[in-house]
């Protein structure tokens, strides 16, 4: 080989190697969001839903057994509170943040660099939701694949579904800005 072409080859390779270099340091001061970047960004949103009078007729029923009642959402959207209520609500579950090994390893020393949010699931498991009058709740019950919500009573008022709970027993909070 001549030494031309040693020279473009080392130039290649220290080409390469800045720019893994570049990744890794973009993966590191950059990734997923924190809880409460995750809520203010679902707070926006909330804020623009416009519910219509066809997304409340095609909202999931509560379902009725002997001593309690419940209901379950795969994804987003409207829970029915007695006859003219509702919650509007979207959630986020720990089981969407399982990443690879190399991705845990790159949070956690996110985590000791930057003194950052918890290194392995930075969101964790979070419902909120906005009521009919624009209030904002927060649950932090755990989502596993839907959100499952049960009452020991009937949801005819907001105060009976802010005592509904996940099936951890975790029950609603209002949701300040």
């Amino acid at each position: 080989m001549s030494k031309k072409k040693i020279k473009y080859l080392w130039v290649i390779l220290l080409s390469c190697f800045i720019l893994m270099f570049i990744l890794f340091i973009s993966i590191l001061f950059t990734g997923p969001p924190t809880k409460s970047e995750w809520l203010k960004e679902q707070v926006s949103k909330l804020r623009d839903i416009k519910v219509t009078k066809e997304m409340l007729e095609s909202a999931s029923p509560w379902e009725y057994g002997d001593e309690e009642c419940w209901i379950r959402l795969k994804k987003e959207g409207i829970i029915p509170i007695g006859k003219k209520d509702w919650i509007y609500v979207v959630f986020h579950s720990s089981h969407d943040n399982e990443v690879s090994r190399w991705r845990q390893n790159i949070r956690k020393l996110r985590y000791f660099l930057r003194n950052d949010d918890p290194p392995h699931y930075p969101v964790k498991d979070a419902i909120i939701g906005i009521d009919s009058q624009g209030k904002l709740y927060i649950n932090d019950g755990h989502i596993c694949g839907l959100l499952y919500l049960e009452s020991l009573k009937r949801v005819d008022t907001l105060q009976d579904f802010l005592i509904t709970n996940t099936p951890d027993a975790k029950q609603w909070n209002q949701y300040h800005e």
